[in-house]
């Protein structure tokens, strides 16, 4: 178990599900203090709580893999974890080649005027510190402003 947890990311990816996990078994009734007092029928509700998302996917198999390591369990929960995880189908639609272009197109224009915008400024900037415009000037205040 001590090989998964070599960086503070990995350290992190198993907390949190862990952290959702002990959260659950500590709004028990009868609290499970240690593993060998986990059973199939707890696994099971944790599971059953977990929403049908990569999310709760994620939590469950992590959870399941840690806990599966320990010889603490007996032998009807290990059984209990070891049941396939389904993977829940992606519920993101694609958007259709007209919506697409659409998209495209809208982007393309909104970076089409932030670079000429930018290009204006840019050169507008570099004549300011040339000195080509009058001091207090729309222009030259203008080209002040930005330097400050």
């Amino acid at each position: 178990m001590l090989s998964r947890w070599t960086s503070h990311h990995s350290s992190r990816y198993f907390w949190l599900p862990l952290q959702a996990f002990t959260a659950y078994l500590a709004t028990l009734d009868a609290p499970v203090a240690d593993l060998d007092q986990l059973t199939a029928g707890f696994w099971k509700q944790w599971r059953l709580s977990r929403p049908n998302t990569r999310f709760g996917y994620r939590q469950i198999t992590t959870v399941r893999g840690l806990l599966l390591d320990d010889p603490r369990l007996s032998t009807a929960a290990r059984e209990a974890l070891a049941r396939r995880v389904l993977q829940p189908t992606a519920k993101e639609v694609s958007f259709q080649d007209a919506e697409f272009d659409a998209i495209v197109t809208m982007a393309q224009r909104m970076f089409r005027a932030a670079h000429l915008r930018i290009t204006d400024n840019a050169r507008h900037l570099t004549q300011w510190r040339s000195g080509a415009f009058t001091r207090g000037s729309e222009a030259w205040l203008l080209g002040e402003g930005w330097t400050v």
